[in-house]
């Protein structure tokens, strides 16, 4: 009789907003779903166990989090069967029941919130039903429903695609002589194979930039470059992901890119919210892919797509901000100077941080600032509280520690942190991308302190092996402390 946290029924029950727990009661007091009033009872003991944690800002709503102490099978058991002896099977039993009852729930609710969905059933069982009339009715309607509908992404095309053989199905048995609209439905299938092996492509190239594995992309590398010249290309889709497929898969995909953006902003309100972010996540990987390379036009990209993502939304999951996202944002406005929008970003979305990372977090990002603002003395406060755990943000820590070193001239504390973070690289955990990264940042800060003060040659071609770095994160600040003519050089 011991705590049930992780049973399939309490798990789902966690995932329940507070808006869906009031209309699942109505639903299972509908006699016409259940007569049970054990699962009602089961409901209601849930119910009252379960309580909502509010962040302490009182900006969002966290995930629903059951009380620990008290909640067991014998809990719920008396909830559910007041008076009665405790009988396991019984509870078990009973769980599962109303686990389906949830489910059908969803699903009932899922069906509600999409109307084309829903036509599209109708029109079919009045077709099974032979009721003619109905039937044109109810595929008119959806009809309408599809033509004014916000989105033109995948599941649009796939729907008018259903609603066409639908339709073809019922003109084929009224029917043996005239024309049929097999073309229309042939265009619509090649149209929705289009849309989604490009999109899926898209995924597969994402994936294997980042990954060591090769994909086969079957039909598309064959049919690829027809698609500009024909009709389907004039279908936002298959333009947009016609060209994140190209610069994905291409060396210098910048045009590609180019174009991509353009039709991207102006047409993302074609997408459902899912898709958009999809697409959003896919456009800023090759942008941190190039920033991280120190291009700068795609820094500015980066930034861009985040304060788009910020204002659709698309960064909360459940009402929480991931970790990674939050330091690239405050990263990439560091790095565009844009000081005051990272405090205030800051201030605003730590809040949505998950509790276990948001102390840790909101102390590294404000050591990036306070270093930004070249406020040396505050940044070692802030990296203490950082949680050295964490991989990537150990390497953050430590680099931004050696820089405080280098600027306060503290010269045994420096050589010792550069050494620490060789060490920190040589771990199996470390990807290959942060060794050459981090490994270049190391190798190219010692060519800059053992640099002579009057050693101008030395000087531009550092600079100059700074530049042609293509992994250098820290490339802009290396550059600087090189470029800094008037210094007078004390490391030496």
């Amino acid at each position: 009789m011991g705590k049930i946290l992780n049973s399939k029924l309490i798990l789902l029950w966690q995932k329940l907003s507070k808006e869906e727990q009031r209309a699942l009661k109505r639903f299972l007091q509908s006699p016409f779903f259940t007569l049970r009033q054990d699962v009602y009872r089961l409901y209601e003991a849930l119910r009252r166990v379960s309580i909502w944690k509010k962040q302490v800002d009182n900006r969002a709503v966290n995930e629903q989090r059951l009380q620990m102490k008290s909640f067991t099978k014998a809990t719920l058991f008396t909830g559910t069967y007041p008076d009665e002896a405790y009988d396991d099977l019984r509870l078990r039993a009973c769980m599962n029941d109303l686990q389906e009852l949830i489910e059908r729930f969803l699903l009932i609710r899922s069906q509600e919130q999409n109307p084309v969905s829903r036509q599209l059933e109708l029109a079919r069982l009045y077709q099974e039903r032979q009721l003619d009339k109905h039937f044109k009715f109810a595929h008119r309607k959806l009809q309408n429903r599809l033509d004014l509908a916000p989105w033109k992404d995948a599941d649009h095309y796939q729907q008018r695609l259903d609603g066409q053989v639908q339709y073809l199905l019922y003109e084929s048995k009224k029917r043996r002589t005239g024309e049929l609209q097999l073309q229309q439905v042939s265009d619509s299938i090649d149209q929705v194979f289009l849309i989604r092996k490009l999109r899926y492509a898209c995924t597969q190239l994402s994936h294997q930039a980042v990954y060591s594995t090769n994909y086969d992309f079957g039909l598309l590398p064959h049919i690829i470059d027809q698609i500009p010249s024909s009709s389907y290309y004039s279908t936002p889709a298959v333009a947009i992901y016609f060209h994140c497929y190209k610069f994905l898969s291409e060396t210098q995909g910048d045009e590609h890119y180019r174009v991509f953006s353009q039709l991207f902003f102006k047409e993302a309100n074609r997408f459902s919210a899912n898709e958009r972010k999809g697409l959003y996540q896919l456009a800023l990987n090759f942008c941190i892919r190039h920033h991280n390379k120190g291009d700068s036009e795609y820094t500015r990209e980066a930034w861009r797509l985040y304060r788009f993502a910020l204002d659709q939304g698309l960064l909360l999951e459940q009402q929480q901000f991931s970790r990674f996202a939050f330091n690239n944002i405050v990263g990439i406005a560091i790095k565009l100077e844009e000081l005051n929008w990272a405090e205030q970003f800051i201030k605003q979305y730590s809040g949505f941080i998950a509790e276990e990372f948001r102390t840790s977090t909101i102390a590294l990002n404000s050591a990036r600032l306070a270093f930004a603002r070249k406020a040396f003395p505050a940044v070692l406060p802030f990296l203490q509280e950082v949680q050295r755990q964490d991989l990537l943000n150990n390497l953050i820590a430590r680099v931004l520690l050696i820089k405080v070193f280098y600027e306060t001239e503290a010269l045994t504390a420096l050589e010792a942190q550069l050494d620490s973070l060789e060490q920190l690289l040589r771990r199996k955990d470390v990807s290959p991308f942060h060794q050459r990264n981090f490994g270049s940042f190391i190798r190219l800060l010692r060519r800059r302190i053992d640099l002579a003060p009057y050693d101008e040659e030395e000087r531009q071609l550092l600079l100059r092996a700074i530049n042609q770095s293509p992994e250098l994160s820290e490339k802009d600040w290396l550059i600087e402390i090189v470029s800094r003519a008037e210094r007078k050089n004390t490391i030496n």
